[in-house]
């Protein structure tokens, strides 16, 4: 069980390095695809927090993945990636239900889904993020606390 552990924590990690990684890389991509999402939803008045978005969507999924491929902060971690997984498998569901945004810019511009592909992803991915957050009290911190003496 063990080992099935390591590797979710190690696969999510991953991944959210490598989409946190090529967005990084190409900031302005993942701000259109943020702006035809606001269109979209009808929320353009937020267009100008598109760059901050951008800025911290891209350093979260870095550090999420960096906090879970170290094995850093897990029961921390995995809340916030258990809320992230959760509001994007929503996101995904309607867009490949309505095709609202052609491409979702999940990973930049390195690979191109479809809105269902997206979707199933996000499942996959989903499907292994909630073991983590169950097991999250399981993990032990590669760091340890230095005690006061």
């Amino acid at each position: 069980m063990k080992i099935l552990r390591t590797l979710l924590r190690v696969l999510v990690g991953t991944v959210f390095i490598f989409s946190g990684f090529v967005k990084g890389v190409d900031p302005m991509g993942t701000v259109f695809r943020m702006e035809d999402y606001f269109l979209a939803f009808g929320i353009s008045w937020a267009d100008p927090a598109a760059v901050p978005l951008t800025i911290f969507l891209c350093a979260l999924e870095f550090l999420l993945g960096i906090s879970l491929l170290f094995n850093l902060w897990i029961r921390m971690t995995s809340w916030f990636l258990l809320a992230m997984m959760a509001y994007f498998t929503v996101l995904t569901f309607f867009d490949a239900v309505y095709n609202l945004v052609p491409d979702c810019g999940c990973f930049g511009e390195v690979i191109k889904l479809s809105n269902v592909g997206t979707f199933l992803k996000t499942l996959v991915l989903m499907t292994m993020v909630i073991p983590v957050f169950l097991w999250r009290n399981k993990y032990r911190s590669t760091l340890s606390v230095a005690s006061e003496s």
